[in-house]
């Protein structure tokens, strides 16, 4: 089961220069149940994304976030006759943790088919946050990694011909 909502809303009672802006919003919460709901991984529950536009005739700028909660990602299974059978609890997953992440585009026209571009993604670098756990395992025992996630930034030329 699952629900999604958009909302996107011209700023029309802005100063005049602002009127150009527009500001969005998109929620989705999805819901497992039933019998065999440990079985499905990978997918995240809840996702908010959110931006402001603000667009001109030559110069366009995009800001925007995205929200997502954290995630079952993996089961940890564990291989009979290995040294991690007893020390792994049964229904131990592996999770992402929740994370924010923004970015910005920008597009300059110089002419018709002529123009500048930016594309800026993670802007603050957020890392990403692993861990691994069973329902009853206590935080001071819960496994967990952190990943470095750069921040990437592109300039270029964009013609059409």
């Amino acid at each position: 089961a699952g629900v999604e909502a958009s909302y996107r809303q011209d700023l029309w009672f802005v100063p005049s220069w602002l009127k150009v802006m527009q500001v969005w919003v998109i929620y989705t919460h999805l819901r497992v149940s039933g019998e065999n709901d440990e079985d499905f991984v990978g997918f995240t529950p809840d996702i908010l994304s959110f931006g402001v536009n603000y667009i001109r005739s030559r110069f366009s700028l995009r800001l925007t976030g995205a929200y997502q909660a954290e995630t079952r990602k993996s089961y940890i299974q564990v291989v009979p006759g290995t040294s991690n059978e007893g020390f792994i609890p049964p229904r131990t997953y592996e999770y992402q943790a929740a994370a924010t992440q923004y970015g910005v585009s920008a597009e300059y026209a110089l002419a018709k088919r002529l123009s500048l571009y930016l594309n800026w993604s993670n802007v603050f670098a957020e890392d990403r946050r692993i861990s691994r756990r069973a329902p009853d395992t206590p935080a001071y025992a819960q496994r967990s990694q952190r990943y470095v996630v750069p921040s990437y930034l592109m300039l270029g030329v964009r013609g059409r011909f």
